[in-house]
């Protein structure tokens, strides 16, 4: 019997601010965790044991969102060794639970389709190999490690390659044999610090006992602020309309989810979108396609959302504007306060990611905001920019440079009083 295993220990540097107090894996693609969708496949494909690797600090968020069971499969918490990193580490991590049993192994902060992964279970089934692994064809090849085939045979497999010879990017999702599992215990830490998965694949494609099978489905493994905006796009426009919560002298139209305990009053919800729980929206406040608000946020007073992600306990409730931006949970925008999502020249908008530049090909990316920002009446966010968690944002600043966590940004003027000519 197979068994499931998701790697979910990692720290989720490219998606800071947001992730400051989240997961990546918990944060929502068409109002459902990013873990849920693997979660998800491991049930139709009939996995009946699952363990999820977690960190010390998400163990207990992860645990009381998903409890013990999902589906028809029971779930087992591992907590990763954290004095080892790296993706082969956390596998270290789950090698007791396989038993020598197969596994399907999907990463955390990947959404790959039903489709491939049970496509990819049955291939394993079929070639009898000690490995199969997903691979997807990408724009960026040299982001990602890239493999090589000979018909179905992995022949060579390359960590971010300067000089990639194909765009078959390793998706992240593989079916192991007990084979595999030796190659992970033999795994030692890389150059860049860590202990890596590519490692052992590179040793069984050696021995020509790899192989790869290419998706023909989406996939996305949600490493930037623009992919989590892309993938929440598609997956918005799969959403079945259902209206549980409070409605009144409203329009609504297109498909859009509100929740039971959520309250829309006077305001206009334009889908897809998703209002969850305990979320307050008006009066006066316009929604716009692919949002999504969390638990407790309220939007109102006039208040433009478009294409952005709103985390719990967020509130806008004066004529702010919020488009194609992540929002951290618990922030507050003063009266006023303008996101801008375009630049003058109308070019794609860049970020820094890790210290490094990244040109995100989006021609609207806003802002995003880790936990607990106030910003001050009449501030204004520049595209592209990042504003650290537990930060506080001052009347009229306008934000044209990421700002660290923990900082407060003041905005020096000089005025001076002339009396009036009484004559």
């Amino acid at each position: 019997m197979m068994k499931g295993v998701i790697l979910a220990a990692g720290k989720s540097t490219r998606l800071q601010p947001v992730t400051e107090n989240i997961s990546k894996c918990m944060l929502p693609v068409g109002g459902r965790p990013i873990l849920e969708y693997s979660l998800d496949s491991m049930n139709r494909c009939g996995i009946h044991e699952i363990a999820i690797v977690v960190n010390s600090s998400n163990l207990d968020h992860i645990k009381n969102h998903f409890g013990d069971t999902y589906g028809n499969a029971h779930l087992t918490y591992i907590v990763q060794d954290e004095r080892r990193r790296g993706s082969a580490a956390a596998l270290m991590s789950a090698l007791p639970f396989f038993k020598g049993e197969d596994a399907l192994v999907i990463a955390g902060d990947v959404i790959a389709e039903f489709p491939d992964v049970k496509s990819l279970i049955d291939f394993h089934v079929g070639h009898k190999g000690a490995g199969s692994m997903l691979l997807a064809q990408v724009s960026d090849p040299k982001r990602y490690g890239i493999a090589q085939l000979d018909g179905d045979k992995v022949v060579d497999i390359i960590e971010k390659p300067a000089n990639p010879k194909t765009n078959l990017a390793n998706a992240s999702v593989y079916v192991m044999s007990a084979r595999f599992a030796q190659e992970i215990e033999k795994v030692s830490v890389s150059e860049r610090g860590e202990y890596e998965i590519t490692s052992a694949l590179y040793e069984l494609c050696n021995e020509g006992l790899l192989y790869g099978l290419i998706a023909k489905w989406y996939w996305n493994d949600i490493g930037t602020p623009w992919g989590l905006l892309s993938a929440n796009e598609l997956f918005m426009e799969r959403l079945a309309p259902s209206i549980k919560g409070s409605v009144k002298e409203s329009t609504i139209t297109g498909n859009v989810v509100i929740e039971e305990g959520a309250q829309v009053f006077n305001s206009y919800i334009e889908g897809p979108c998703y209002i969850s729980r305990g979320a307050i929206v008006g009066p006066f406040a316009h929604i716009r396609k692919y949002t999504y608000l969390g638990p407790n946020v309220e939007v109102g007073g006039s208040t433009i959302v478009k294409n952005s992600i709103l985390l719990e306990g967020t509130k806008a409730k004066h004529l702010s504007y919020i488009g194609d931006s992540i929002i951290g949970t618990n922030c507050n925008f003063g009266s006023s306060t303008q996101v801008a999502n375009l630049r003058f020249d109308r070019g794609t908008i860049k970020m820094f990611l890790n210290g490094n530049e990244y040109d995100s090909g989006r021609h609207k990316l806003g802002c995003v905001v880790g936990p607990n920002v106030n910003f001050g009446v009449g501030s204004l966010i520049m595209p592209g920019r990042k504003i650290g968690g537990n930060s506080i944002i001052s009347p009229g600043a306008i934000i044209s440079n990421d700002v660290p966590p923990n900082t407060r940004v003041i905005v020096k003027q000089s005025i001076e009083h002339i009396p009036l000519n009484s004559g």
